[in-house]
């Protein structure tokens, strides 16, 4: 069960990391994917996939080392102890490639400035019939990612209203195709559409447009429910 959560708790770091270094497109013609692995008795300090491009490198953890890590219970120091695994990865995988070790180090300090927080905007798009503005907004944490809906007047001075489209586990695998591709107005409707460019979840324009918060999930969305994984994955309880 540490490894279960571990997995997840961890993640929105990972994925803050991986869209900073995309953006700065750094060459290493060795590879262009590290993955970074804790394991109780790692048989290998690394391994190499040619056909991947990718290097994982592998960092001794034991069960204490694990048991000190979930005893870790504030914030800060929690998501430092996550960051300082990190670190070492990088240095060990330096070992085998030159690998900008300063950038990614800055990329730690600048997660730090921003209040340890991955956070951005999905949509934004301004709905003239109802007079509204709306925003979606994701919220990629340690024990969950969100994402919200935000309802402003045409002119962004009035927040009319705002709520949770969907809350589930902090992983890709759990939202990444669930509203990827945007929005869709039908009438008095508006959907925001799976990657099958289904509509994934429903809102009443009416109502938002009143400061009345509404969301209907379709499909897999309308039985959906995460809140035991959720409360089990949550170390900040």
């Amino acid at each position: 069960d540490q490894e279960y959560r571990w997995d997840f708790n961890a993640n929105f770091i990972s994925d803050y990391l991986s869209r900073k270094v995309r953006k700065l497109k750094i060459d290493v013609p060795e590879f262009n994917m590290l993955y970074i692995t804790v394991c109780k008795q790692p048989n290998l300090r690394h391994h190499f996939s040619s056909y991947l491009k990718s290097l994982e490198v592998n960092l001794p953890f034991s069960q204490e080392d694990m048991d000190n890590l979930t005893r870790i219970t504030n914030f800060t120091e929690r998501i430092e102890a996550y960051l300082s695994i990190y670190e070492k990865g990088y240095y060990l995988a330096n070992e085998y490639c030159d690998i900008p070790v300063g950038i990614l180090l800055g990329l730690h300090q600048q997660f730090r400035e921003e209040g340890y927080r991955h956070e951005w905007l999905f949509k934004k798009k301004i709905i003239k019939e109802y007079g509204i503005y709306v925003f979606f907004k994701c919220y990629f944490t340690s024990i969950d990612f969100r994402l919200e809906l935000e309802v402003y007047n045409q002119k962004q001075t009035i927040l009319l209203t705002k709520g949770v489209v969907l809350q589930t586990l902090p992983d890709w695998i759990c939202f990444g195709k669930d509203f990827n591709k945007g929005i869709q107005i039908d009438g008095n409707k508006m959907y925001l559409l799976d990657f099958l460019e289904t509509p994934a979840f429903e809102f009443d324009l009416e109502q938002l447009s009143n400061g009345i918060f509404n969301v209907k999930g379709l499909g897999y969305n309308a039985t959906r429910d995460s809140s035991e994984y959720l409360n089990r994955i949550n170390w900040m309880k």
